[in-house]
């Protein structure tokens, strides 16, 4: 009943819900072990479709980290915590997750999850830059069953959508991420179809998204898609792009401020402080290959860039040339052609276009 209500995104009560499955599960240990570990999964998919990526992160490390978590579940875990890391833009270590998912599920798979991890592997390393690893796992993942559970076409056909997008067909690759999405959302899984047909969106091709998300009241994450599919000015892109960074979701931030700085109708200062901050939230966003993010130019040369990141932190031009080993009036010059070059003319300027 739970599973089925994050997966819905029908999350606005249903906390009450997972605390009786959790003290009943206790009761039911001897019979279900596993049951609570699994209740435990389902807080964490609920905090997910609230767009709570802390709530994600830090249930997870509580309950892996509790005496009874049992070992049997590993697998799932890493497949969990990669979603997450999908979100916040994270590739490298998603990666890494998947392939520990994968592996843990070849030794065990108490819960028939080991399509699942394969078909986001393929998801994670198509989003890396690694077709030819994707497709192998797709492959297995489809031997595996994969084919029959929505839950796994959904990540399949997003990850046919990215590796389509490396081939360089990217109106092509937004359609299979919205065919995804729309195939996922008719079965139900709706915050999971949401994110798939999103991906028309990240790939360039929003209308395709609108008509598939418009309608769906489920939850702030899907929320969040429905608005920035339907942001159509520098002004409402920019207010997609500050929420996404706001809930740790740096990947959709840089690419919401990359929509805007390739705007050829937008104000030249307003695509020049938009590459700026793609620029700066795709630096948080390791080991992506996002096609629209690969098309900004940074405005800055890349040490202008750390020392706008570290001035944007907070850090005196003492503590930047003492990071940096180069000298204070350096860094001071640096300072001085970043003011210049975005139209700014103090730190406290500078924070604001970064961070606020």
């Amino acid at each position: 009943h739970t599973l089925a209500r994050s997966m819905s995104g029908q999350v606005g009560d249903i906390d009450e819900a997972l605390d009786r499955g959790d003290a009943l599960a206790v009761s039911l240990r001897t019979s279900q072990p596993l049951a609570r570990d699994q209740i435990a999964l389902n807080r964490v998919l609920t905090a997910q479709a609230r767009a709570d990526l802390a709530s994600s992160a830090r249930i997870a490390a509580e309950v892996r980290q509790a005496d009874d978590f049992s070992d049997r579940l590993q697998g799932p875990w890493f497949y969990i915590d990669l979603m997450a890391e999908i979100m916040r833009g994270d590739v490298t270590t998603a990666v890494t997750d998947a392939e520990q998912a994968i592996a843990l599920h070849r030794v065990s798979d108490p819960i028939g999850t080991a399509p699942m991890a394969m078909a986001l592997g393929g998801l994670v390393h198509a989003m890396s830059g690694e077709p030819t690893a994707a497709l192998r796992l797709i492959d297995e993942a489809l031997g595996g069953g994969a084919e029959h559970q929505a839950r796994c076409r959904v990540w399949i056909g997003l990850a046919d959508a990215w590796i389509t997008a490396l081939g360089g067909d990217l109106a092509e690759a937004a359609r299979t991420a919205a065919d995804a999405g729309r195939r996922a959302i008719e079965a139900r899984h709706v915050v999971w179809g949401a994110i798939a047909a999103h991906g028309a969106v990240r790939l360039g091709s929003p209308e395709l998204a609108r008509e598939l998300l418009g309608s769906l009241e489920a939850g702030p994450l899907v929320g969040l898609l429905r608005d920035h599919a339907h942001a159509d000015t520098p002004v409402a892109l920019g207010k997609s792009a500050a929420q996404f960074r706001d809930h740790g979701m740096h990947a959709l931030a840089a690419e919401t401020w990359a929509t805007i700085a390739l705007d050829d109708d937008a104000d030249p200062l307003t695509r020049t402080h938009a590459e700026m901050r793609a620029v700066s939230a795709g630096a948080r966003c390791r080991g992506l290959r996002s096609p629209l993010l690969a098309r900004v130019e940074s405005p800055l040369s890349s040490r202008q860039v750390e020392v706008a990141e570290r001035a944007a932190d907070g850090q005196t031009s003492r503590e930047i040339a003492d990071g940096l080993f180069v000298a204070t009036k350096t860094v001071d010059n640096h300072l001085q052609t970043i003011y210049r070059t975005l139209g700014i003319g103090s730190r406290a300027e500078l924070a604001e276009l970064l961070r606020g």
